[in-house]
C-alpha cells in the first residue's frame, strides 16, 4: 500500500494528525504576517507614525512591481514545469532567463519613473503636505531596490519549479530576519529615519534576491541560467497564464490607495497610520488560514485521485472542524489583541493614533472570522480542481467588494464606512462561500460516505497535484 511506501498523503489522519500535517505551512504563513507587523512597527517606534503612513502610501507604487513580478514568475512557473516535463530543458532555461531579465528591467524603469513624477504622485495616493516629503524620502531609496525585490518575488515561484522548496523557505525566513535586523541598525543605531526604513527593506530584498539567484547558479540545477533568447510565444504564454496574478496584485495596490485616500479625507494623517496598522493586522489574520489550506488540501487532492469517497468525507469533516476551531480562535484573538498590537506600534493611551484605532478596532477586526470562512472554503473547493467557485470567492473578497464599498459606505455612513468596508466585503463573500460549499457538496459528494462519480478531469488534476506534493 501507499502508506508502507512512505507516502505521507495516503495516511488516514486523525483530527490532531491533520492539524500537525498542516502546521509547518501555518507557521510559515504566520511568520510572514508577524514579520510584516514588526517591520513596520520598528519604523514607527524609531521614527514616527508619519513614516508608517508614508510606507503605506507608497505601497500602491510598490504593488506594481509585485504585479509585474507575479505576471512573469507565476505564469512562467507553470510553463517551465511543462517544458521540463517534456524534457525541453534548454528551452525552459532560456525562457526562465528571459522572463527574469524582462521583469527586472521593467521593475527598474518603474521605480525611477515614479520619482520623475515628483511629489504630485503621493498627493494622488492619499498624502498631504506633511506626509508627501516622507514618501519622497522613502521612495528615493526604495526605488534602487525594486529590481532586487522583483527578483526575490520571482524566485519564490522559480525555486519551487526547480524542485528546491526547502531552500525557498529558508531564504524567505532569513530574508525577513535580515530586514528586521538591519531595520534596527539603520533606524535605531544609525538614526537614518525614514530613509533607514527603506534601506532595511531593501537590504532584506537584496539578500533574498542574491541568495535565491545563487541557489540555481550551477548548471547541475534543474533550472539554471542560459541565453535569454527564447520563442516569443513562450513570453506571451507566461503573461497569459500570469495575468490573473497581475490583476490581483495591481488591484490590491489600488484598493490600498483608495483606503488611504478615504482615511485621509475623514481622519487626516492619523487615519492613514491607523489604516496601515489595520491592513498589516489583516495579513496576520490571513496567514493561518492560507497556511492551513495549503497544508491540508493536498491530502484531499490525493484522496480524490484515489477516488475514495469514505476517506474524502472523513478528511472533509476533520478539515471543517479544524477550520471552525481556527475561525473562533482567530476571531477572539482579533478582539483581544488590540492593546498588544498598538503597543508594538509604539502607541499608548492618549496618543491620537491609539485613540482612533481603539475606537474603530472592532469595526475592522470583526472581519477576522469571516476571512477564515472564505479562505477555508476557497481552498477546499480548489482541492477539487474547481476553478470557477474559488475564483469568484477570491475576486469578490479581494477586489470587487472592497473597492466598491470603500466608495459607497463612507458616502452613507461617513468615516465609520471606511473601517467597515473590508468587514462588510468579507461578510457578503461569506454568504456566497457558504452557498458554494453547499453547491460543492452536491457536485463533489464530500458531505457523504457514498460520494458521487467525479469527472475524470477532476481525478486527473487531483492526482497531478498530489504527485507534486509527494
Amino acid at each position: 500500500m501507499a502508506e508502507t511506501n512512505g507516502n505521507k498523503l495516503a495516511k488516514n489522519y486523525t483530527l490532531i494528525g491533520l492539524f500537525l500535517f498542516a502546521l509547518p505551512s501555518v507557521l510559515l504563513q504566520l511568520w510572514t504576517g508577524i514579520y510584516q507587523i514588526f517591520d513596520t512597527a520598528i519604523a514607527t517606534n524609531f521614527n514616527s507614525t508619519a513614516t508608517l503612513s508614508a510606507i503605506n502610501i507608497v505601497y500602491p507604487a510598490q504593488a506594481v512591481v509585485e504585479a509585474v513580478a507575479f505576471l512573469f514568475s507565476g505564469g512562467s512557473a507553470a510553463l517551465l514545469g511543462k517544458l521540463l516535463g517534456e524534457k525541453k530543458g534548454l528551452e525552459a532555461n532560456k525562457t526562465f532567463t528571459a522572463v527574469l531579465v524582462i521583469s527586472t528591467v521593467i521593475s527598474t524603469i518603474w521605480g525611477f519613473a515614479i520619482s520623475f513624477m515628483g511629489d504630485q504622485v503621493w498627493y494622488m495616493l492619499g498624502a498631504d503636505a506633511e506626509l508627501a516629503p516622507y514618501c519622497t524620502q522613502y521612495w528615493d531609496i526604495h526605488r534602487f531596490f525594486m529590481p532586487f525585490y522583483s527578483i526575490q518575488l520571482g524566485f519564490q515561484m522559480w525555486l519551487l519549479t526547480a524542485g528546491k522548496p526547502t531552500q525557498c523557505m529558508v531564504i524567505t525566513i532569513l530574508g525577513g530576519l535580515v530586514t528586521l535586523g538591519t531595520d534596527v541598525i539603520y533606524q535605531g543605531t544609525l538614526h537614518l529615519g525614514t530613509a533607514g526604513a527603506a534601506l532595511g527593506f531593501g537590504t532584506g530584498a537584496a539578500f533574498g534576491a542574491i541568495a535565491s539567484a545563487l541557489v540555481i547558479f550551477s548548471k547541475t540545477s534543474t533550472l539554471h541560467y542560459a541565453s535569454p533568447k527564447c520563442p516569443g510565444k513562450n513570453i506571451a504564454e507566461s503573461c497569459k497564464i500570469g495575468l490573473a496574478d497581475f490583476i490581483y496584485s495591481a488591484a490590491t495596490g489600488f484598493m490600498t490607495a483608495i483606503y488611504n485616500i478615504q482615511a485621509m479625507k475623514f481622519f487626516g494623517a492619523d487615519g492613514v497610520a491607523v489604516a496601515a496598522i489595520f491592513l498589516y493586522v489583516q495579513f496576520l489574520f490571513l496567514g493561518p488560514f492560507i497556511g492551513f489550506g495549503k497544508g491540508a488540501t493536498p491530502i484531499i487532492s490525493y484522496q480524490i485521485g484515489e477516488n475514495d469517497p469514505k476517506k474524502i468525507h472523513s478528511t472533509y469533516v476533520k478539515y471543517r472542524r479544524l477550520g471552525i476551531i481556527m475561525i473562533v480562535v482567530i476571531a477572539v484573538l482579533g478582539i483581544v489583541m488590540m492593546n498588544p498590537i498598538l503597543v508594538v506600534y509604539g502607541q499608548t493611551p492618549g496618543d491620537p493614533v491609539y485613540t482612533l484605532a481603539s475606537q474603530k478596532w472592532i469595526l475592522f477586526t470583526s472581519c477576522a472570522g469571516l476571512i477564515g470562512i472564505n479562505i477555508c472554503i476557497q481552498n477546499m473547493l480548489t482541492a477539487f480542481n474547481d476553478t470557477t467557485m474559488p475564483l469568484v470567492i477570491s475576486v469578490l473578497r479581494s477586489l470587487v467588494l472592497p473597492i466598491a464599498l470603500l466608495f459607497v459606505l463612507p458616502m452613507i455612513m461617513g468615516g465609520d464606512g471606511v473601517w467597515l468596508a473590508l468587514t462588510v466585503a468579507e461578510a457578503i463573500t461569506a454568504v456566497v462561500s457558504l452557498f458554494f460549499l453547499k453547491k460543492g457538496a452536491d457536485k463533489y459528494g464530500y458531505n457523504t460516505d457514498e460520494g458521487v462519480e467525479l469527472p475524470e478531469e477532476v481525478l486527473e488534476a487531483a492526482r497531478a497535484a498530489a504527485a507534486e506534493e509527494v
